[in-house]
């Protein structure tokens, strides 16, 4: 599997890989690449998420019928860039949306309560569920996706939050990136007093009853006396 130098660079690895292919048809390359057994799913926007996450060598996962693959992710209530959106059924907002003021202090990039999108004309997909990965979100909390099987090919739509069935977390994939390496600690040296300094420097006094002995003389009875 591949090492990233932080979840952030995996997730843009996810999404660099999904953009690549907007436009084409690789419906048959997706379901190809993921499939473990049984039919294939009434559309390939699961499998081509899929897809792309063995592509950027997070997972060699298979799709499951009837469980598709999410079931190995996290659901969450707040979803991060690339981070994997459910469907029923898949709702694009119109190309000629209008996009609402932004409230005083919203961040872009956070979904503000209450916003919604003003021009609801929609086209509609059947024969879900969907499955796409969230590319961006707009000022307003539209949220901009990367979906497989729209109309036979790859597309970059954007979609009301509301109409998200569920949000799933890549985190099982990638926080492992963020793990902090762990660090040598160096010695740290304390303050010594000045007697014990000094009592590690000096040599012992040395043993003046030693000193008097020579081991090479033999003890005479004074000495064993003594």
């Amino acid at each position: 599997m591949r090492q990233f130098a932080s979840s952030q660079e995996a997730r843009a690895r996810v999404l660099e890989l999904a953009v690549q292919a907007q436009g084409s048809d690789v419906g048959l390359q997706c379901w190809g690449q993921v499939r473990h057994k049984g039919d294939a799913p009434t559309n390939w926007s699961g499998p081509f998420v899929l897809a792309c996450l063995q592509e950027a060598e997070l997972t060699r996962w298979k799709w499951r019928p009837g469980l598709g693959f999410t079931y190995r992710l996290v659901r969450v209530d707040q979803p991060r860039l690339a981070d994997v959106l459910y469907f029923d059924v898949f709702e694009a907002l119109s190309e000629e949306f209008e996009i609402p003021e932004v409230p005083e202090g919203a961040r872009v990039g956070k979904v503000p309560a209450g916003a919604r999108p003003i021009n609801l004309r929609r086209a509609q997909l059947h024969g879900g569920p969907f499955y796409a990965l969230l590319l961006d979100v707009l000022p307003g909390g539209v949220f901009r996706v990367v979906i497989g099987d729209r109309a036979g090919e790859v597309a970059v739509c954007n979609v009301d939050p509301d109409k998200v069935t569920a949000f799933y977390s890549l985190g099982v994939l990638v926080d492992q990136f963020d793990v902090p390496e762990v660090q040598t600690l160096e010695p740290v040296e304390t303050e010594t007093s000045e007697p014990e300094r000094l009592m590690r420097t000096q040599p012992p006094e040395p043993d003046e009853a030693l000193d008097d002995w020579n081991p090479e003389t033999p003890r005479t009875s004074e000495s064993t006396e003594a």
